[in-house]
């Protein structure tokens, strides 16, 4: 599979949408409907890495604080 966009990432089985993210300072949402932003499993103190994605390009691990509220899909090994 090759996800390179947001519509290939919601053409897979797991449906990652864009759903933007909550901003930590204001609680206001960013960029709904244009980007989906999902945490990782992996931490590193107040950080942790995450995926994210839009129209023209994938992103797959930046590292941010973790008071954002990105989006959370559990997936079963």
């Amino acid at each position: 599979m090759n996800i390179t966009n947001s519509a290939d990432a919601y053409a897979t089985t797991l449906k990652l949408t864009v759903g933007g993210y909550r901003n930590n300072s204001d609680a206001s949402l960013v960029n709904l409907g244009s980007t989906g932003t999902y945490w990782s499993s992996s931490v590193s103190g107040t950080n942790a890495l995450y995926l994210n994605f839009d129209a023209s390009s994938v992103s797959p691990a930046y590292s941010q604080y973790r008071a954002y509220g990105f989006s959370v899909r559990c997936v079963k090994d």
